[in-house]
């Protein structure tokens, strides 16, 4: 009856047929049994497919532990290029663990790849990579040791493989959208759908393009995740700017607002404000501190020195570190001439590093300013990144690269004509005697061929000034002599600022000498200069015969032509040593001659095992300044505003 009715009512186009399906019932993975293939994709893709995260953040966080990153902005490299560059590095690998994961389910005919269409497993695995790679942006801001980012991201990449696989008991009724939030969960619900469809079950069909049309689950889920995606670029960027590190100029957490909107703007100008006038009541107080010269100094700022002429100028900058009592700098002024080392001499905590390190971008100085080669630190940083050189007081290499790959990424960094980098290269190498290790790996150098890498990268590109921190540190007599020799070859049109403890390479290599403490400048001259001005005349080392020492130093004081009479102080005491300082006045009276004749008479001195007189040396110049203070200083007196002479 009823198929007659169908036939007599559409004319014979349908009919009616019987045949039995099985009865629908609620998807859970237990439908997948039978198919173990499947259901195996279902709990090992969630951590395959995650599994690089841990590995992207290391690497970044590394670089910043490691200061690569570091070395790398004071050579210039763009923030956003940085980020760029692994974005495409972490994008690509994540690429290739995916589709090397897919290739071996469709090796094995895996459903859900081989049932679905491959431009919709494509755009999905791309997606997720690049979910990943901005993922691992973020994160990587957020920490600086590499330990700990790579376990708490290795915890998080668990703990959510975990809650992918439990979710199905968690949530009877279908998970809340906030549950989606998290990328892993929203990504890895689309996945499961694509399984779901591909085993065929309850009559589904592998997934096509209309099943991500607006308004579907599925497209809801893909826009979460492009907008996750968006916010991670967005906070990446944010979250390196304002997240306190070692190194680098740090922003307030309002500065988004405080660009955009001018209220704000006046409210940061204000604190800016502030901050100048504690800096300037100090510089007030300080304005006297230092000696004649240095006093000399800050004229020659103020009236003399001109940007365009001279290749560095500091005036009155001042720097203070947040939560420290004491300023790092109290308005140093300060001016390097062309083809000149200028060695900055001071105690720990000084401020000379401080300097370095705001003079080359690294700290943003809380009030004054600097010129280097011609430009504003403040208003053109990048530019002056690009005409300077540094070579920071520890080598900071990769082991696995050869001493020629560092200098050609460096001379790219640097902005090196392409057809010049080459040439660049072989110049950096021939000026630190490094040619013949041009293709050996840094992890084959010696320490001392190591420390000649990192003042190679420093003279990449012809830079016209050039910061070099403690280059002698560690290396042995030998090789500290090659790198004075190279120093002393590369000043020729150019302008360095060399950071030592040690006077004897400040004597040797220096035009002129600066002395600081306590962020200031005490005094500044050329060695000699500073010999003549606070030597205290000549020196008379003693060793005694064992137990003899206070014998020894009453004959001496006490002996006619020898110390009786004149001004002298012990400086230093030993078991069986000491050093004796005293003044001549001339040393060319025949007084000196005559102490020397009487030391010679050993019978008048029998508690006497060896002696030797020396004159002052920069060392006891830099330790009365440094001990004694603004006492020991020269008060200024007639002040020449002439330029100086190198």
């Amino acid at each position: 009856m009823s198929q007659a009715i169908v036939k007599e009512k559409f004319g014979g186009k349908y009919r009616i047929s019987q045949s039995i399906k099985a009865f629908p019932f609620e998807w859970s993975t237990e439908a997948l049994k039978g198919y173990s293939l499947n259901l195996l994709s279902i709990q090992l893709f969630p951590f395959g497919l995650s599994v690089l995260l841990p590995t992207h953040v290391g690497i970044m966080v590394l670089e910043k532990e490691n200061r690569h990153r570091m070395m790398m902005a004071m050579n210039g490299l763009k923030v956003w290029s940085y980020f760029l560059a692994h974005y495409f590095e972490f994008l690509t690998m994540q690429l290739i663990a995916s589709f090397s994961f897919a290739v071996a389910c469709v090796v094995v005919r895996e459903h859900f790849i081989w049932r679905t269409s491959p431009w919709i497993t494509f755009l999905l695995l791309l997606l997720w990579a690049h979910v990943q790679a901005t993922m691992a942006l973020v994160l990587s801001s957020i920490f600086s040791n590499t330990r700990k980012a790579t376990m708490t991201v290795y915890f998080f990449v668990a703990v959510s493989c975990i809650m992918i696989g439990v979710s199905d008991r968690m949530f009877k009724d279908g998970a809340p959208s906030v549950w989606y939030i998290h990328p892993s969960f929203a990504f890895f619900e689309i996945m499961e759908a694509m399984i779901r469809h591909a085993s065929r079950v309850n009559g589904l069909y592998p997934l096509v393009a209309k099943d991500f049309a607006p308004g579907t689950t599925l497209f809801k889920l893909t826009m979460m995740l492009v907008g996750e995606s968006i916010l991670f670029l967005i906070l990446t960027f944010y979250l390196d700017a304002v997240t306190p590190s070692e190194y680098g100029i740090h922003r307030p957490w309002h500065f988004p607002i405080t660009y955009w909107f001018k209220k704000s703007q006046n409210l940061k100008f204000s604190q800016e404000s502030t901050f100048q006038s504690e800096s300037e009541v100090i510089q007030d107080e300080l304005e006297g501190s230092g000696d004649a010269d240095a006093y000399a100094e800050r004229e020659r700022v103020k009236s003399v020195y001109q940007p365009s002429t001279t290749p560095l100028i500091i005036d009155k900058l001042f720097h203070q570190y947040p939560n420290k009592a004491e300023p790092a700098l109290r308005g140093l002024s300060l001016g390097v001439e062309n083809n000149t080392v200028l060695s900055l001499l001071g105690p720990n905590g000084a401020g000379k590093s401080t300097l370095i390190h705001l003079l080359t971008g690294l700290y943003s100085p809380t009030s004054g300013t600097a010129y280097v080669a011609g430009h504003n630190i403040h208003t053109d940083m990048s530019t002056v990144q690009s005409k300077m050189g540094v070579c920071p007081q520890y080598n900071i290499l990769w082991d696995e690269l050869t001493v020629a790959d560092h200098l050609l990424f460096y001379s790219r960094l640097r902005g090196v004509p392409p057809s010049l980098e080459q040439q660049a290269v072989s110049h950096a190498l021939a000026c630190v005697s490094l040619t013949r290790f041009r293709n050996r790996a840094v992890s084959g150098l010696s320490g001392g061929e190591k420390r000649r890498v990192s003042i190679a990268i420093a003279l990449l590109g012809d830079k016209q000034v050039i910061f070099l921190d403690e280059p002698s540190t560690g290396l042995d007599p030998e090789v500290r002599r090659v790198i004075w020799d190279v120093i002393q070859q590369v000043k020729v049109g150019r302008t360095i600022v060399l950071t030592t403890h040690s006077m004897e390479e400040a004597d040797i290599l220096s035009d002129r000498i600066a002395i600081m403490t306590t962020g200031q400048l005490r005094c500044v001259g050329t060695s000699l200069h500073l010999k003549g001005l606070y030597g205290t005349g000549f020196k008379l080392d003693v060793t005694s015969k064992p137990g003899r020492l206070e014998e020894a130093c009453r004959s001496l004081e006490q002996a006619e032509g020898v110390l009786k009479g004149k001004k002298f102080r012990r400086v230093d005491k030993f078991t069986n040593a000491t050093t004796f300082e005293f003044e001549l006045g001339n040393a060319t009276d025949g007084r000196l001659s005559t102490i020397f004749a009487n030391l010679s008479q050993a019978d008048r001195f029998p508690a006497i095992e060896d002696w030797g007189i020396c004159q002052t040396t920069l060392e006891d110049v830099f330790l009365r300044i440094v001990t004694s203070g603004p006492s020991a200083l020269a008060a200024p007196a007639i002040i020449n505003h002439e330029p100086l002479e190198t």
